[in-house]
């Protein structure tokens, strides 16, 4: 029989009242050292049909679908696409009870993987792509009770990312370089949003992150991202005005040089018009346009030779030069041009009148002459034709012509 002392008493409970602290210290260590991996981001469209939630749970969890806008027939059926290990396509089929289904045991046939989620309506048609839900099959092992039935592959459609629990979530989810980027608080925050931090471990294995200003509920990706990492997926998380990090509430996929590769080389200008009958245009050869893999394009404007505006006896009116230089990431797709965020600018424009010798221009912004912007101009078009060896670039207000940039590849 052991006896306790008043000594041995005190000491048990100073030891006891160590170990809580000490394993309250570690829980919180190694909470806080949980890499950003490790948190589940959910998946939706930008304007999506409809959302689910959870997006993650065990066979039984409750799906629950919120509609973004009303449907000419109810929904009536959830599918469950995935390409399985043999990679052979599969499909579940789960009817839906009002706007709620219950995840099936079938999702775990092929482990905890991902499930792109799709909605049918009662007519039979696909309603697309709403989000998608990882099983977590632990307590089922590696396989359900029946296999899925074979279905079509998933396609290739973009669904963004955020978190059931986050503060906030983000939209768009993939855009060239300085896209606006909306940012909606899902509650209010004790400190203003101040930061995006954009954050991404590059292929040699180093952490990288870029951060983005917000103003008011919004900021602009930075171009950084294609330069540094290409076209591949970057953690989004917010910073507060007080510099406290308020998580993960999303995921950014850049557009570097946008999907057509046709642009990427170098440049030099042949001709520049504008198809006006009255007063027609001309010159304009050796202009200088660079244009990067990752989007990112630059103009010298210094080898130019003066365009020259004409009346319609065939006399010169007036020549304009075009000087210096600029860079910016554009995005060129289905012929249509698009200019971010400037990197650099220092491009001015010279005009003389030839029947009185005078002169006027000044600075430009952006791109300058060939990428002016127009964005006071309504009904403004920026838009391109690019095939081989030759490059197009027309501006346009409806289908009134401004300037037919011509370039040839060197």
């Amino acid at each position: 029989m052991s006896i306790s002392t008043p000594g041995r008493l005190f000491q048990a409970k100073a030891s006891a009242v160590f170990a809580a602290i000490l394993g309250c210290a570690l829980a919180h260590f190694f909470i806080a050292s949980t890499p950003a991996s490790a948190q589940r981001l959910c998946e939706n469209n930008d304007n999506p049909v409809a959302t689910i939630s959870p997006c993650t749970g065990p066979a039984g969890t409750t799906v629950t679908v919120t509609l973004g806008r009303k449907l000419a027939s109810a929904p009536k059926t959830l599918l469950f696409k995935r390409v399985v290990a043999n990679g052979v396509p599969a499909q579940v089929i789960v009817p839906l009870t009002g706007l709620t289904a219950a995840t099936p045991p079938e999702l775990c046939t092929g482990g905890s993987g991902r499930w792109e989620v799709w909605l049918v309506d009662s007519a039979g048609g696909s309603q697309g792509k709403i989000g998608a839900f990882w099983p977590d099959c632990r307590d089922l092992g590696s396989s359900g009770s029946i296999g899925p039935t074979p279905g079509a592959a998933p396609g290739p459609q973009r669904l963004c990312e955020n978190s059931d629990t986050a503060v906030a979530s983000i939209s768009p989810c993939t855009g060239p370089g300085g896209t606006p980027i909306a940012i909606t608080l899902r509650r209010t925050l004790s400190s203003a949003p101040a930061a995006l931090l954009f954050k991404r471990v590059l292929t040699s294995g180093v952490p990288a992150q870029f951060s983005a200003p917000v103003k008011g509920v919004s900021a602009s990706s930075p171009p950084q991202l294609c330069t540094t990492g290409g076209n591949g997926k970057w953690e989004v998380w917010l910073i507060d005005a007080k510099g406290a990090s308020q998580g993960v509430i999303g995921a950014f996929w850049p557009e570097c040089g946008g999907s057509d590769a046709c642009l990427a080389g170098k440049w030099l200008s042949q001709s520049v018009t504008n198809g006006s009958p009255v007063a027609p245009k001309r010159g304009g050869s050796g202009i200088q346009l660079t244009i990067g893999t990752n989007g990112l394009a630059t103009i010298n404007y210094s080898g130019m030779q003066p365009i020259e505006q004409l009346n319609l006896p065939g006399q010169v009116v007036n020549s304009t030069i075009y000087t210096g230089t600029a860079s910016a990431y554009i995005s060129a797709k289905n012929g249509s041009l698009t200019v971010g965020t400037v990197q650099s600018s220092a491009t001015s424009s010279k005009i003389t009148d030839s029947r009185t010798g005078k002169t006027t221009g000044g600075l430009l912004s952006g791109l300058g002459f060939v990428f002016y912007g127009g964005g006071h101009i309504t009904g403004y078009n920026l838009n391109y034709t690019c095939s081989g060896g030759t490059l197009v670039i027309k501006h346009s207000v409806g289908p009134n012509l401004l300037y037919l940039f011509t370039f040839k590849r060197q």
